[in-house]
């Protein structure tokens, strides 16, 4: 998915196994979760690349796989702001570069799994947390 404006959510991806899901160029917006990624098949990967969510009551991105799933979601070059949760993670591996986590409830929520920072982020200005700092990695 590519070149969207979508004021609706992508909600439950669901795949079987060794699956991968690109989304580029797209607004979400006024939605419950911006985009939620539950996988219930092993070895899903994702990449979200220059992604918009704004405004969303839930999650603007939201990484929830299920038990015994392996997913792991690159978030580069997008936004979260104004949402009720800027990024939420719960058993999967999030990696996280140039990305802005803005005037959200709560910046970044991780109650499982991780979320690996390139350093290259902004992330402030979220009550009553910004859920920071972030295990850094390397830039190679």
């Amino acid at each position: 998915m590519s070149d969207c404006a979508k004021w609706w959510r992508i909600s439950r991806c669901r795949h079987q196994h060794s699956r991968c899901m690109f989304v580029t160029d797209t607004f979400l917006t006024n939605n419950g979760n911006g985009i939620q990624i539950a996988p219930t098949g092993p070895n899903v990967r994702s990449m979200l690349v220059r992604v918009w969510a704004h405004g969303n009551s839930g999650f603007g991105f939201f990484l929830h796989p299920g038990a015994s799933a392996g997913a792991g979601t690159v978030i580069d070059d997008s936004s979260a702001l104004v949402n009720g949760t800027g990024i939420g993670v719960t058993g999967a591996t999030l990696w996280l570069g140039n990305s802005v986590i803005i005037r959200n409830g709560a910046g970044v929520s991780i109650t499982g799994g991780s979320v690996l920072s390139c350093k290259t982020n902004m992330i402030d200005g979220n009550t009553p947390d910004d859920g920071t700092p972030l295990t850094g990695i390397p830039l190679n």
